[in-house]
């Protein structure tokens, strides 16, 4: 397991993550793509790449907020392929093609986020395509580190539900800390 050393770094790059998911509650779409470059950046991708990438998490997380804001207008297999699409291509272009396609487990998060009932068998489902997203980063690695799969799993869960769920932005980048402190930095999660 490779460990970032500089919490500095650690530090922002958990609150530009928060940022990202405070900033499509408020559907302020260019500080979102702004703060993904600038963890993109943050992470030594160059510019053309971190703003690729940055469109295109912007559209997903667009495109997503457009159904759930009006769901009649809009098609859910249509709006999920394109979210699908959108991941994979950036995950390409971030060199992370790992098979399955990473943008599949993104839309397998989206879709049963998008389901409103609250029970636990949407939490299940929803902690489930989390922790396939981060096995699938760490799966070549060994046993050691998909235990590490697991707790960082745990903690991006944790930053949604105890932070982000409940509005509180400092819970938020308490646990997103925790998160990309295990989180190798050539990994990435929106």
């Amino acid at each position: 397991m490779v460990v970032i050393v500089d919490i500095q770094t650690i530090k922002k790059l958990a609150r530009h993550h928060a940022k990202v998911w405070f900033y499509n509650d408020r559907r302020e779409n260019e500080l979102l793509e702004e703060e993904v470059f600038n963890m993109l950046t943050l992470k030594n991708f160059d510019d053309a790449t971190s703003k690729e990438v940055s469109k295109l998490v912007r559209n997903a997380y667009e495109i997503y907020s457009l159904m759930d804001d009006e769901p009649d207008r809009y098609d859910e297999c249509v709006v999920f392929d394109e979210i699908e699409r959108c991941f994979c291509k950036a995950f390409e272009l971030l060199k992370e093609c790992r098979p399955p396609p990473q943008g599949r487990f993104y839309r397998e998060f989206w879709y049963n986020f998008y389901r409103k009932e609250n029970n636990s068998l949407r939490n299940l489902k929803i902690l489930n395509a989390l922790w396939k997203l981060h096995q699938t980063k760490y799966s070549k690695l060994g046993v050691k580190e998909l235990i590490t799969s697991t707790r960082s799993t745990l903690y991006y869960a944790l930053a949604g539900i105890r932070g982000h769920n409940k509005r509180d932005f400092d819970i938020t980048v308490k646990y997103l800390e925790k998160y990309w402190l295990i989180t190798p930095l050539r990994h990435n999660t929106f």
